[in-house]
């Protein structure tokens, strides 16, 4: 074996140890960004600011007697007269108790809509997320605003999107026992 043999042979050992340490390196950058996205969606549940939406929308619920019918005629009436007002009388348009229900609604969906997708697209595992939100926690999203979503598409005469299939997945799949189990158990479900 000469110098040119050996210098090969150590190159290319050389070579495939610096991609398995890159591979490595890979697979540890995205778990870490899995676990930061991850960390900054419980940050942002856990600001003030969205615990009042998440209570605005709940006693707007409840003040209706949970009767989604009569929370989807209310909210159109708000639309109406956010609309009124900001054709008439801009300046009063944020003392309307509509408009903070509203923005309450949008927040409040963003959040929702941001967790649903990363879920669809496999960035934070169902398992992870629904241990932190369990199905009494996302079910806001079947109660509350996938009906003001639909009202607002009527009122605006636009069609539904697959943004509201997402949520409605995110709720559903909660109910699946599957995701609330420890791991051992996970052994006999799949």
């Amino acid at each position: 074996m000469d110098v040119g043999d050996w210098i090969t042979r150590v190159s290319s050992i050389a070579a495939v140890v610096s991609v398995i340490i890159a591979v490595r390196v890979l697979w540890d950058s995205k778990s870490v960004l899995k676990y930061q996205t991850l960390a900054e969606l419980t940050r942002e549940y856990a600001q003030s600011e969205m615990g009042d939406h998440v209570k605005m929308l709940w006693n707007f619920y409840r003040q209706r007697n949970r009767d989604k019918k009569q929370v989807r005629s209310v909210f159109k009436n708000h639309l109406k007269e956010m609309d009124r007002l900001q054709d008439q009388s801009p300046h009063l348009l944020e003392e309307f108790g509509g408009t903070k229900l509203n923005l309450a609604r949008r927040q409040v969906k963003h959040f929702y809509q941001r967790m649903a997708v990363l879920r669809k697209g496999g960035i934070v595992s169902n398992r992870i997320l629904y241990r932190l939100w369990t199905e009494k926690t996302l079910q806001i999203i079947s109660e509350i605003l996938i009906p003001l979503e639909e009202t607002l598409l009527d009122y605006r005469k636009e069609e539904r999107g697959s943004e509201l299939d997402d949520l409605e997945a995110l709720y559903k799949d909660s109910n699946n026992p599957r995701w609330c189990k420890p791991k051992w158990w996970w052994k006999f479900v799949d």
